[in-house]
């Protein structure tokens, strides 16, 4: 289904993934109901530590794996950490999950890493259902570019994963009984993306339609591989309303 955005503007290049003409702006701090700190875990075997961010309140609480785009956490840091911040501060335990770690690189996706990196995704998501506060029953993934085609990859071998953000992710090739498995989905590209065609999300829409998988794709007019205001808002909203609204009971 198509949405057009509609929804506050935010201070500009403060949301904008990958920060594409907005280099020189910081992500706005909220006021924190959340802690953050390291935490190790392995992932795809390899020991790494991971930022995470926890709600204050207590009692048990849904989860979300962010996974990060082709540049890792460069340049980019202070926008994953704004998502991560916002999900935390809203109830929801957030993990930065530093899959490059697992291949001792930030190497472009080829199949070796490929199989490495969804292995560390699905270790993230083990991790975070182990967590006392967590409930392993409402777990989501957050995938920016890159790291919404591994979102995508993992889905259908992980039944954990109940809610699903895709930012202008590649779309894999996966057969029509995977889409199927695929949770609650939320689908946002921009129109004139040059890095990741807007093919991609629309041939993901007709996957997730022809799997009868409840979803929304919300396609920005005049952005590219990465938000300007008003659509950075826009996006970041809709993700952080759809997290809590579609993890906020037991799957």
């Amino acid at each position: 289904m198509l949405v057009r955005p509609s929804g506050a503007i935010v201070p500009c290049l403060a949301l904008a993934i990958l920060t594409s003409g907005c280099k020189s702006a910081r992500a706005p701090r909220l006021a924190s109901g959340h802690d953050e700190r390291a935490v190790s875990l392995v992932i795809a075997n390899v020991p790494v530590a991971a930022e995470y961010f926890e709600p204050r309140q207590a009692g048990s609480r849904p989860a979300v794996v962010l996974l990060y785009g082709s540049g890792g956490m460069v340049g980019a840091a202070p926008a994953y950490r704004w998502y991560a911040r916002s999900l935390a501060d809203s109830g929801v335990t957030t993990i930065i999950c530093p899959y490059f770690e697992a291949s001792h690189g930030r190497e472009r996706r080829n199949a070796a890493n490929t199989r490495i990196w969804v292995k560390a995704v699905q270790d993230c998501v083990t991790f975070l259902g182990k967590q006392p506060h967590t409930d392993k029953r409402r777990i989501g993934i957050l995938g920016f570019s890159m790291g919404g085609y591994l979102g995508m990859s993992a889905i259908p071998h992980e039944p954990r994963v109940h809610a699903f953000v895709d930012f202008f992710g590649p779309r894999p090739e996966l057969r029509a009984s995977d889409w199927a498995k695929f949770p609650p989905s939320l689908i946002l590209h921009g129109r004139d993306d040059r890095s990741v065609g807007v093919s991609n999300s629309r041939e993901l829409d007709r996957n997730l339609t022809a799997a009868k998988v409840r979803h929304e794709l919300v396609l920005y007019p005049a952005q590219g591989h990465g938000f300007r205001e008003p659509a950075a808002g826009d996006a970041h909203r809709r993700t952080v309303e759809f997290f809590v609204k579609n993890l906020a009971q037991p799957q």
